[in-house]
């Protein structure tokens, strides 16, 4: 099991935030991870990778960074790094000034342009605003490209509400 690059964008943002957050992850017998949602540290060296039980959470802040500071960061600084640590090579998380009131998270997901065509090798960064409680679950979708291309990439958009918000759930159970 990996854990997924989590940057705090906020001074709002608490350990006893990310601690919450991560109290929706692994919930099944199969998979008792409790740091899914690992922060990033300044020091890449010190991010904790997959634990059974919650660490004690350190929030190193990244505030002033646009998406794609921390898109170039997530790339050259932290999977480059020999961290000894497995983070998910295609994802990172978000927690920013929203997240405190509404308890959501920015999921950042690097995928294949066109999936259809074999030969293609670009890649491009799609972003959605998740509920804690299913953050969890659309992480893992994410890792599933029968799941992530049909649902989240081709028809995630008509499951995002007023907010902004999308609804994993529903995009689950409800897209073609």
């Amino acid at each position: 099991m990996s854990s997924v690059l989590l940057f705090c964008t906020s001074s709002q943002v608490t350990p006893q935030l990310v601690h919450d957050l991560n109290e929706h992850c692994g919930k099944d017998e199969d998979d008792p991870t409790a740091n899914f949602f690992t922060p990033a540290r300044r020091d890449p060296k010190q991010v904790v990778g997959p634990r059974d039980t919650h660490p004690e959470y350190v929030v190193d802040p990244f505030e002033a960074q646009s998406e794609s500071q921390l898109r170039q960061l997530f790339k050259e600084r932290f999977l480059a790094a020999e961290t000894g640590n497995v983070l998910e090579p295609y994802q990172f998380a978000v927690l920013d000034e929203r997240s405190p009131d509404d308890k959501t998270i920015v999921l950042h997901y690097q995928h294949l342009d066109n999936v259809d065509d074999e030969t293609s090798d670009r890649m491009s960064w799609r972003s959605w605003r998740i509920r804690f409680g299913e953050a969890w679950r659309m992480s893992v979708n994410l890792t599933t490209a029968d799941i992530a291309y049909p649902v989240y990439l081709k028809h995630g958009d008509r499951f995002v509400d007023e907010d902004g918000i999308l609804a994993v759930e529903e995009a689950w159970k409800n897209a073609p």
